[in-house]
């Protein structure tokens, strides 16, 4: 059962597991010999508790260690540059794409009929032109 709960230990963030890990486990030998003298419903009690509290405290160590990184990073604009760079160049495409098809548009007479295509030559509205 030791060995289950230490497997769990694993799943805390690296910096939290070298601060806490340790005396986490003395804590729950400590508790599981306790409770394993009251017997087995103990045993079964407090392992009901450590799953019980174990996904919220796991969340709160992880969003602590994370909130650690992003202080330590605060001012590091790498990331931004990323972004900043697909902006340009989306915004750059955008604009070529739009100058072509204006471009393509002043180039192509809309008055004058394809002679090639039969549906435009057969257009009634186009007869009287």
């Amino acid at each position: 059962m030791i060995r289950l709960y230490g497997l769990l230990l694993r799943l805390y963030p690296p910096g939290f597991r070298q601060t806490f890990a340790a005396e986490m486990l003395d804590v729950f030998t400590e508790a599981l010999a306790a409770a394993s003298q009251r017997g087995r419903g103990a045993v079964v009690a407090l392992w009901l508790r450590e799953l019980r509290d174990f996904p919220l405290s796991l969340l709160r160590a992880h969003r602590h260690e994370k909130g650690q990184r992003m202080k330590r990073r605060k001012h590091d604009f790498r990331p931004l540059i990323g972004i900043a760079v697909a902006s340009v160049v989306i915004a750059a495409a955008l604009s070529i794409e739009r100058w072509l098809s204006d471009h393509a548009a002043e180039q192509r007479p809309v008055d004058q009929p394809n002679r090639d295509d039969p549906v435009s030559t057969s257009c009634p509205l186009r007869a009287g032109r």
